[in-house]
């Protein structure tokens, strides 16, 4: 299905509906759904499969994450918002390392101070660094041109 396809389907729900899978906000979370899966997939994996040590599986599946959710952000929730990449990738980028940094903290301290199962921990610094990218990515990288602030 194309991206046109589905926002044909989307047009033909009720109203309400439409509305609501039609903001950015609610794109945003499908988006941040899906890259976050990649996540903890990836984090899962390295874990029990490659051994590698929780944290640096944490920002490995981060980065796969970012990856995931960049192009998602880009070509679905803030299309028309769209600019050059050599403009917003940066942006994007920047913000996704001060997020990571967020997501270290966060899930070191869930695992090593508060005990929690790796992937509970990761989850958690997940939900954390989203209210933070969506913040920041709809206000600055993603911003309505030539106006600050989220689409909707």
């Amino acid at each position: 299905m194309t991206l046109h396809e589905l926002e044909l389907l989307i047009a033909k729900l009720p109203r309400p509906i439409a509305k609501l899978l039609s903001s950015s906000f609610v794109r945003y979370v499908i988006g941040g759904c899906i890259a976050a899966s990649v996540h903890l997939t990836v984090v899962a994996i390295a874990v029990e499969l490659g051994g590698m040590d929780k944290e640096n599986a944490n920002s490995l599946g981060f980065a796969f994450g970012v990856c995931i959710n960049y192009v998602f952000q880009r070509r679905i929730t803030f299309k028309q918002h769209a600019r050059k990449h050599a403009e917003q990738m940066p942006m994007f980028i920047g913000f996704a390392l001060l997020g990571l940094g967020i997501n270290r903290f966060v899930y070191s301290h869930g695992i090593h101070d508060f005990h929690l199962q790796y992937l509970i921990a990761a989850a958690m610094a997940i939900l954390v660094v989203f209210v933070f990218n969506f913040t920041a990515n709809s206000l600055i990288t993603f911003r309505p041109r030539g106006g600050v602030g989220k689409s909707t």
